[in-house]
């Protein structure tokens, strides 16, 4: 995954001497990106909403509220 990161982030501005022949795939898939993007011709959001809560199969790792309050202002 490291590789691929690479390939996106560092080839464009220093391309690579040898390319390997798999250097076209990677495993990334595009989860968001707006119209002007140079990776996709539409505006594309696989994101999902931010209240949906996160169901974990174990239940140790669930999400508790927070439990720190905001403290009041004092003046």
């Amino acid at each position: 995954m490291i590789d691929d990161m690479l390939k996106l982030v560092v080839d464009p501005h220093f391309p690579p001497e040898k390319k390997s022949k798999h250097y076209d795939k990677n495993r990334f898939e595009l989860l968001y990106c707006t119209h002007l993007s140079k990776l996709s011709s539409k505006p594309v959001n696989r994101r999902r909403d931010y209240n949906i809560k996160l169901l974990y199969p174990i239940r140790e790792f669930k999400q508790l509220a927070n439990p720190i309050k905001p403290l009041a202002m004092t003046m």
